[in-house]
């Protein structure tokens, strides 16, 4: 959010959001301008994201000329009925279907270009979050204000998955995946099944879960939000 502040100052046309762990395809950037310039109706962009060799999950499924060319993200979807979210086609080997630019319910964190008229209309990231789920957060506050979120498969770029931050099972992941689901199940669902089902999801976690899943579900519980109990 401080480099989105400075960004803005700016008045830039666009603002994107990138982790420091990505791999570039040639002419990225002057490809996904063009096309954002060309659709000024879609407020976020997130282009197709490939596993980098070697960051693949199930690394030995897959032959050696597959590698580089496996989908982590092309295209988000919110499980409104149990509040998951889940990367369309993640571990699929691309085999270069024609795939279309569509609307999809969460743009990726790890590469969202953003149009400056929709930071202008409602702000940067929900820092209560501070990692994981701040991108779907983000995604739905956008369509709620009326932004398109969309997927443009035509750009790509390759994904070292979890170097930064750890992988699924790690401290960081078990703290803020179940802090933050709790959090955004509040915010946006209007199921109250649903929250009652999150709600007994976290409840059992404070019980049985790994040390930093039974932390993330009690800080849930009393609202610890942000880094919350988060030392490392």
């Amino acid at each position: 959010n401080q480099g989105i502040e400075q960004a803005v100052k700016n008045s830039p046309d666009y603002v994107l959001l990138l982790n420091d762990d990505m791999v570039f395809d040639k002419d990225f950037l002057k490809k996904i301008i063009s096309f954002a310039n060309n659709h000024p109706d879609y407020g976020i962009i997130s282009p197709k994201i490939y596993f980098a060799k070697g960051h693949e999950f199930h690394k030995n499924r897959y032959k050696e000329n597959e590698k580089g060319k496996v989908i982590w993200y092309a295209g988000g979807t919110i499980d409104w009925d149990n509040i998951y979210t889940s990367h369309d086609r993640v571990d699929e080997v691309d085999n270069k279907n024609i795939e279309k630019v569509r609307e999809v319910d969460v743009a990726n964190g790890a590469c969202m270009l953003i149009r400056n008229v929709v930071l202008k209309k409602i702000g940067g990231l929900d820092e209560n979050l501070f990692l994981y789920w701040e991108d779907a957060e983000f995604s739905v506050r956008a369509k709620m204000n009326g932004f398109k979120v969309v997927y443009y498969p035509e750009v790509y770029l390759w994904h070292k998955v979890s170097s930064a931050a750890g992988g699924s099972g790690s401290p960081s992941n078990d703290y803020f995946l179940i802090r933050n689901r709790y959090y955004f199940s509040n915010k946006y669902s209007k199921s109250l099944r649903t929250k009652f089902a999150v709600f007994r999801d976290k409840s059992k976690l404070m019980i049985s879960g790994r040390p930093w899943q039974k932390l993330g579900a009690f800080d849930a519980l009393v609202g610890k939000m942000g880094r919350g109990s988060w030392k490392k």
